[in-house]
Protein backbone atom coordinates (compact mmCIF):
# COMPACT_ATOMS: atom_id res chain seq x y z
CA UNK A 1 0.00 0.00 0.00
CA UNK A 2 1.02 3.29 -0.90
CA UNK A 3 1.54 6.30 1.90
CA UNK A 4 -0.16 9.54 0.87
CA UNK A 5 2.11 12.45 1.24
CA UNK A 6 0.41 15.69 3.54
CA UNK A 7 -0.32 17.27 0.68
CA UNK A 8 -2.29 13.88 -0.99
CA UNK A 9 -3.86 13.95 2.42
CA UNK A 10 -4.99 17.11 2.19
CA UNK A 11 -6.84 17.32 -0.63
CA UNK A 12 -8.27 13.66 -0.14
CA UNK A 13 -9.65 15.67 3.49
CA UNK A 14 -10.65 18.73 1.13
CA UNK A 15 -12.47 16.76 -1.37
CA UNK A 16 -14.59 14.68 1.56
CA UNK A 17 -15.89 18.42 3.42
CA UNK A 18 -16.59 19.58 -0.10
CA UNK A 19 -19.05 16.80 -0.88
CA UNK A 20 -20.09 15.96 2.79
CA UNK A 21 -20.01 19.02 5.14
CA UNK A 22 -22.06 17.37 7.28
CA UNK A 23 -18.80 15.16 8.20
CA UNK A 24 -21.50 11.86 7.60
CA UNK A 25 -21.03 9.56 4.56
CA UNK A 26 -23.34 6.60 3.81
CA UNK A 27 -22.12 3.43 3.08
CA UNK A 28 -23.92 4.80 -1.11
CA UNK A 29 -21.99 7.90 -0.81
CA UNK A 30 -18.22 6.30 0.06
CA UNK A 31 -18.77 3.85 -2.76
CA UNK A 32 -19.51 6.78 -4.88
CA UNK A 33 -16.39 9.53 -3.24
CA UNK A 34 -13.97 6.24 -3.79
CA UNK A 35 -15.18 5.19 -7.10
CA UNK A 36 -15.98 1.48 -6.36
CA UNK A 37 -18.27 0.43 -8.71
CA UNK A 38 -18.83 -2.93 -10.41
CA UNK A 39 -17.04 -5.11 -7.47
CA UNK A 40 -16.77 -8.68 -7.23
CA UNK A 41 -18.61 -9.86 -4.67
CA UNK A 42 -15.86 -10.28 -1.97
CA UNK A 43 -14.63 -6.98 -2.84
CA UNK A 44 -17.79 -5.28 -1.96
CA UNK A 45 -17.95 -7.37 1.41
CA UNK A 46 -14.58 -6.07 2.19
CA UNK A 47 -15.78 -2.51 1.30
CA UNK A 48 -18.67 -2.81 3.36
CA UNK A 49 -16.70 -4.65 6.30
CA UNK A 50 -13.76 -1.34 5.74
CA UNK A 51 -16.73 0.99 6.02
CA UNK A 52 -18.24 -0.80 9.02
CA UNK A 53 -14.68 -0.69 10.94
CA UNK A 54 -14.95 3.48 10.71
CA UNK A 55 -18.51 3.76 11.51
CA UNK A 56 -18.40 5.39 14.99
CA UNK A 57 -21.69 6.34 15.28
CA UNK A 58 -23.36 3.23 14.14
CA UNK A 59 -26.65 5.44 13.22
CA UNK A 60 -28.92 3.08 10.72
CA UNK A 61 -30.84 5.00 7.89
CA UNK A 62 -31.92 2.15 6.25
CA UNK A 63 -30.92 -0.63 4.56
CA UNK A 64 -27.08 -0.84 3.15
CA UNK A 65 -26.73 0.52 0.22
CA UNK A 66 -26.05 -2.07 -2.65
CA UNK A 67 -28.37 -4.32 -1.00
CA UNK A 68 -31.31 -2.74 -2.78
CA UNK A 69 -30.88 0.75 -1.21
CA UNK A 70 -29.46 4.24 -1.72
CA UNK A 71 -29.19 4.48 1.89
CA UNK A 72 -27.15 3.06 4.34
CA UNK A 73 -25.56 3.64 7.57
CA UNK A 74 -23.64 7.06 7.56
CA UNK A 75 -19.71 7.09 8.28
CA UNK A 76 -19.05 10.38 10.75
CA UNK A 77 -15.74 11.85 10.31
Amino acid sequence: MEELSSTECHQWYKKFMTECPSGQLTLYEFRQFFGLKNLSPSASQYVEQMFETFDFNKVSRGPVAGRGSAGGTPLEA
